[in-house]
């Protein structure tokens, strides 16, 4: 059994170790599919549905990127049972219409990285176990509430968001004579028209939901948080809030809160992308960024699979800030102090963060476009001498590193230009007269590295190659030439020639 308890007033959550499971597997999921092989290997990937809820207790779903679409949301029982998506994959999406999207029905399970996109009117997500890097958005108007949670859930690195009416982003309600104990961490609850989180206890039970690097924001005329009980017996329902984000609170009997703006806590409003739009990465300047904190129960990593902490302290919320720079590594050019015979150069160049703006530079002229293609940069009309090629990328949050490579130049003085015309042989054509109406030629040129051009009839020049081969000719004279053309440009004036006739 679940263990649950809470200590001077502050939810300790205890978590038992899952038991290993000999009949442990590992079953794919992906859009669309049907798969023949009940045991859904990852060759050959199950539906949605059939990967997950018919799979044994300790197994591991992989939901493969793409999105999915159920009428009647998704049930996760198993004990021990992992669901996730991909790692470092887009998070798979799973729309539903159902009335709750995602149910986890057991303390043992998990669901991680992972997008609810729920129009129902229940809960996008339900779940009495872990859910972490998890993105939940309820837009329907006469929904419950985005994150409904129970038991000893605990919800991390994730956000949940409501569009429309009045539901909460998150709700803890629970009845039963024990004690009970819910975790957030590093968790961004917006509601666009009611509570930000809304706990109530029922029927003699000790509701406490613990809190730490969470942000909390209710819509207009609603408080970020509201705790409550229905008053029966000893009833209690309590709130912690550490290194927190909300502004405002409301509480009803033998209910507590901990006060907005205090200890640890601040109420200044967070800055997010597009809140709007569920986008709550946090912009330059958020109050949120390095305002956090973490302990054993918190993750390692924010709901993009980031590192945690990036600054000087962890932020609050779901995401945390990106203060790490690309990495920039130039792959092919010019080697770091070699000296070239020539006045051109093309370097190429990799950057781990695709979003980045990238720009070029040589000598320090200033920093332009590149001139690709790609990742790639070509310099030209280069004096000899020292130059420093650099490569500059900035992120979205303008961080910004760069690579250089500094490289001579020694052209030696031009040399007599080559004006001789190169000659051309043929050394094999068809006989003066045939009856096939197919012909091969074979050249070459006295000079190494010629290309070549032919001509058949009154046909223009084109390029072309040894052997030359021609199909379906007519009957009658046919007259077949062939110049080369040397490094240096020269052409052949007196093309080689070959005639013939094809007979009847």
């Amino acid at each position: 059994m679940q263990a649950r308890t809470a200590v001077a007033g502050m939810a300790v959550i205890v978590v038992l170790a899952v038991p290993a499971f000999a009949s442990a597997a590992v079953r794919y999921a992906e859009p669309g599919a049907g798969g023949a092989d009940p045991t859904c290997p990852q060759s050959d990937p199950c539906d949605l549905e059939e990967a997950v809820e018919l799979a044994a207790d300790g197994d591991e779903i992989v939901i493969l990127t793409g999105t999915y679409t159920l009428a009647d949301g998704l049930s996760i029982g198993g004990i021990g049972t992992v669901v996730h998506g991909e790692s470092n994959q887009p998070r798979p999406v799973l729309q539903t219409s159902g009335f709750t999207g995602v149910a986890l029905s057991n303390t043992g399970s998990t669901l991680r990285h992972f997008a609810i996109e729920h129009t129902g009117g229940g809960a996008g997500l339900n779940s009495i176990g872990t859910v972490e890097r998890v993105t939940v958005r309820s837009t329907n108007a006469g929904a419950d509430v985005a994150c409904n949670l129970g038991l000893s859930a605990l919800l991390r690195d994730s956000t949940c968001s409501t569009t429309a009416g009045t539901a909460p982003a998150i709700r803890v309600v629970e009845s039963g004579a024990f004690t009970n104990a819910v975790g957030l961490r590093n968790v961004t609850a917006v509601s666009g028209g009611g509570f930000g989180l809304f706990a109530r206890a029922l029927a003699g039970f000790d509701l406490t939901v613990d809190a730490k690097a969470t942000i909390v924001r209710g819509g207009a005329g609603f408080a970020d948080l509201r705790a409550e009980t229905d008053g029966a017996g000893s009833t209690s329902t309590t709130v912690n809030l550490a290194n927190s984000n909300y502004a405002s609170t409301s509480t009803g009997t033998t209910s507590t809160i901990t006060a907005a703006g205090s200890p640890t806590n601040q109420t200044a409003a967070p800055g997010f992308v597009n809140a709007s739009a569920g986008d709550f990465h946090q912009i330059v300047g958020s109050p949120t960024i390095n305002a956090g904190a973490v302990d054993s129960f918190s993750g390692f990593t924010d709901i993009d699979g980031e590192l945690r902490t990036q600054g000087s302290a962890p932020d609050i919320g779901a995401d945390e800030f990106d203060e790490i720079a690309p990495l920039v590594t130039i792959t092919a050019g010019p080697a770091e102090g070699e000296t070239i015979g020539a006045s051109t150069a093309t370097f190429e160049f990799a950057v781990d963060d695709p979003t980045a703006i990238v720009r070029c530079d040589l000598d320090g002229a200033g920093f332009g476009a590149c001139s690709g293609p790609g990742n790639a940069h070509t310099v030209t009309g280069l004096a000899n001498g020292a130059h420093v090629f650099s490569v500059r990328a900035t992120d979205a949050n303008a961080n910004t590193a760069a690579a250089t490579r500094s490289f001579t130049v020694a052209v030696p003085p031009t040399a007599t230009p080559d004006r001789d015309p190169p000659e051309t042989t043929i050394t094999k054509a068809p006989p003066n007269k045939t009856d096939k109406v197919k012909a091969k030629f074979k050249f070459t040129s006295d000079e190494s590295g010629s290309t070549f051009e032919c001509k058949l009839d009154k046909q223009p020049y084109k390029p072309c190659a040894s052997p030359r081969k021609y199909k379906r000719l007519d009957e009658g004279k046919h007259k077949f030439r062939v110049r080369a053309i040397d490094p240096a440009g020269n052409v052949d004036l007196t093309a080689a020639k070959g005639k013939w006739k094809v007979t009847d």
